[in-house]
């Protein structure tokens, strides 16, 4: 059988995957630590910037007794971490979706950091809930990272459902603009449903549907109207209410 190494002092069959999960995998087997930071972020899904997407660098965390990784490629941390903060799968150990975000306070730019927030509150499936969020960041008062998760806590909102969504809600907060709702239900004349738009100011009967170039497809049409009929993919839209 031909053997490949995925990191040094672990062989494995040359038609594994070579995945960062596998990489992960064996890197964690062999050093008996925690994946953290922005390689936990990739593993739970969190948007991030695309320089940090594409993870050259694997992040580690060793508990206190066990030195900090020192590998090429591999960035070695020590924490303690409680046992709430850990989560064991299948195949590696990582941190928390909490104690993940809450890694990233020290990592990620502002806006950054409140796009990731808003995904770990997301509407669907979400990885954590607000009580639970404060709760977290009662606890961590003083610790590396936590005045910047705190400003970050301020203008993280629950249930959204995209990056773009929260990334358009914060440039209208930052043009002086009033804070929108959230994924609305939206209801005709009839009282029929419509659709929930991204973002909406329903006093002044208005609805803001941020759509990607999936919706240039005539597979994707969009749910939201404006006064013109048409928008150019990609780009914010206006609706109102019957």
């Amino acid at each position: 059988m031909d053997l490949v190494s995925p990191c040094h002092g672990v062989r494995a069959a040359a038609s594994s995957e070579d995945s960062l999960l596998e990489r992960l995998r064996a890197l964690t087997a062999v050093t008996g630590t925690i994946v953290s930071h922005t390689s936990a972020a990739v593993l739970w899904g969190f948007p991030l910037p695309a320089a940090l997407e594409r993870l050259v660098i694997i992040h580690l965390t060793s508990l206190p007794g066990r030195r900090s990784v020192r590998r090429k490629g591999v960035v070695g941390h020590q924490h303690a971490l409680e046992p709430e903060e850990i989560t064991a799968g299948r195949r590696l150990v990582c941190t928390s979706p909490l104690r993940t975000w809450f890694d990233l306070a020290r990592i990620l730019g502002l806006d950054d950091l409140v796009i990731a927030g808003d995904f770990l509150l997301r509407r669907r499936n979400p990885l954590a809930s607000l009580p639970l969020l404060d709760a977290y960041l009662a606890g961590k008062k003083g610790h590396p990272g936590y005045r910047r998760a705190l400003q970050a806590r301020s203008l993280m909102r629950a249930g959204t459902d995209s990056p773009k969504e929260t990334e358009l809600r914060l440039l209208l907060l930052r043009h002086g603009l009033p804070e929108p709702g959230i994924n609305i239900p939206m209801f005709d004349e009839t009282g029929r449903w419509i659709q929930d738009p991204d973002l909406s100011y329903e006093e002044q009967k208005i609805a803001i549907q941020y759509d990607g170039g999936h919706h240039a497809t005539p597979a994707q049409p969009s749910g939201a109207a404006t006064s013109s009929g048409t928008r150019t993919p990609g780009t914010p839209a206006g609706g109102s209410w019957s």
